[in-house]
This record gives structure tokens, sequence and C-alpha cells, in this order.
């Protein structure tokens, strides 16, 4: 019988030998003895050092990733390009948003709200649902943010450009424009914050890790030489053993996620499953998903959606 060198053999290895958690353990250690991490960061230069030949390489973005066009940017082809809706109407009626606010972002000064809805040239990310989400205390206490943050086209331009960021959906809600100095720079970050919570707990873990495990279950059970199972098992190899380590060490008390993200675990879990069952399997389709967010054929440059 031929020997098997899969990959999900390698996994099954490791597994029963206890490999990956000696790897991790060890890895753990290394980065504690860094010594970016035995002493107090007061610059973004010295948070760059942590990037070398040993670690990993440090990105192009850390040179203009404070670019006001490169955060309008993140939202079409960063890390989570999935949240950006096109505006049809109106805005949310727990944004502060008002024309004296809209003519303070640099491309809109001479713009008009009202004309920007009715050319469809604005586009919102409404965190809305981080409400779910409760102030974890672990490894010390957090706030949670539930931003909204809106960008738009200017009228003679092609390129999607910041416009305002609010902090919260109430109404002594921070909010800031590019003008606004450290305020915005704030904001932005409060933004990305948010951004990255949502992605790890519900683009990532919810619409991909546990969404898929259904689907890993009932392949598992076809016969070998089912077509089905021969197309899919490439696919879906290795993503049950990834979630069983996900569920023993990430999402787990005092595991990464409860030590990184804003919320509480008990919260973030309740935030994920709300979100894998909304808006559906069908839903999720790359096309009807866009298309409900208006985005499918807005005249942006979109490379998640147009590579995709």
């Amino acid at each position: 019988q031929k020997e098997d060198h899969s990959f999900g053999q390698f996994l099954h290895e490791i597994y029963d030998s206890k490999f990956l958690l000696h790897l991790g353990e060890t890895k753990k250690e290394s980065l504690v003895d860094a010594p970016l991490l035995s002493k107090e960061v007061t610059s973004i230069d010295q948070y760059k050092e942590i990037f070398n030949d040993k670690t990993c390489i440090l990105p192009a973005c850390a040179d203009f990733f404070d670019d006001d066009a490169y955060f309008a940017f993140m939202r079409l082809g960063g890390f989570n390009p999935v949240m950006i809706e096109r505006v049809t109407s109106t805005l949310p009626n727990t944004f502060k948003l008002t024309q004296e606010i809209f003519q303070k972002a640099p491309g809109f000064e001479n713009d008009q709200l009202t004309d920007a809805i009715a050319d469809g040239r604005l586009y919102i990310t409404d965190y809305k649902s981080l409400e779910i989400m409760k102030p974890g205390d672990k490894p010390v206490p957090k706030a949670v943010f539930c931003p909204i943050g809106l960008f738009g086209v200017p009228k003679e331009g092609k390129t999607l450009l910041p416009i305002a960021v609010q902090s919260h959906q109430t109404p002594d809600s921070v909010i800031a424009t590019p003008v606004d100095g450290e305020m915005w720079q704030k904001m932005r970050h409060v933004f990305n914050c948010a951004e990255a919570n949502m992605h790890q707990l519900v683009t990532h873990f919810s619409r991909t890790h546990l969404l898929l495990e259904p689907f890993v279950v009932a392949v598992g059970n076809l016969p070998e030489d089912h077509p089905i199972k021969r197309i899919l098992h490439p696919h879906l190899e290795g993503t049950a053993f990834i979630n069983f380590m996900a569920v023993k060490t990430l999402v787990s008390p005092g595991g990464g996620v409860e030590e990184l993200l804003m919320g509480t675990l008990t919260s973030d879990l309740e935030l994920a499953a709300h979100w894998l069952q909304s808006p559906g399997f069908n839903g999720l389709m790359l096309r009807p998903f866009l298309a409900a967010r208006g985005t499918l054929t807005a005249p942006i440059d979109y490379p998640y959606r147009d590579d995709a």
C-alpha cells in the first residue's frame, strides 16, 4: 500500500505527538524574550523592530499606513473588505453627520451631502452589531467601540476617500473628519480596531471556520470514491483539526481571543453565532452578498470584488 504523505496525515501525526502545542510554546517563549516585548514601546519605529529576517518581513504599508487614502482603500482591498455598503437613500439616524461636517472632509469642500447620496457616491461601514460585545477585562480592562465610518468619491474623482468616523452609536459620540488632527487619528484607530474584531470573530471565525465545519463532517461520511468527496477533499483537508485546535487554544478561557479582542469571551461567541445565521448560506455567496450591499456594480476600484 502506498504510504500516505498527505497534509492530512502530517496534521494527524503532529496532533498525536503534541508537536504543534510544543512548537507554539517554543515560539511564545522566544517572543517573550524578544527585545521589543521586554521594554515599553513609545514609537512606531520601535514597533517596526519586531519585523526582521527571523520573524517576518516589514509590510510595505508600514511607510504609509497612516495615509488617509490608504485608510479608505483598506475598506476595499484590506483584511476585511466585505463590510462596506453603498448609501442609496439616507444615512443611519444614529450618525451625527451634518452638511457642515461633510464639507470639512478634503475633496468634498464644495459638495452637497444630498447630491453625494443621490449620485451614489457615498459608502458606509456601520459596526452597530458590535453592541453585542461586552467590555472584556483580560489582561486589562477594555472598551467596546461600535463606530460608523463614512467614505465617498468626490464629484470629479474616482478614488474613495474618508469623510468621517463616529466612535459609537449614541448621541454623545465623538465624530471626526480628516482635518481634525489628533482626534482623527484616534477615530481612525478606533475604527480599525472595531474592524479587526469583526474580521476575526465574524468574517474569519464564524463565516469561514464554523460555516465550513458541517460540510467537512458531511463530506467525511461519503464513500472514498464519491465524486463530490474527491472534488471537495483538498479544500476541506485539515479544517476540522484547525477548528478543534482553535477551540482548545484560541476560543477558550485565557486564550488569544479573550486577551486580544475587545469583548468578553461569552459576548465574542454570541457575536460569532449571530452572524453565522445571517444572511444565511446562500446570502453569503459573493454576487448576492455584494448586491445586497449595493457594491456589486458600484463604479469604484474594488480589488476584492474585481479579483473574486
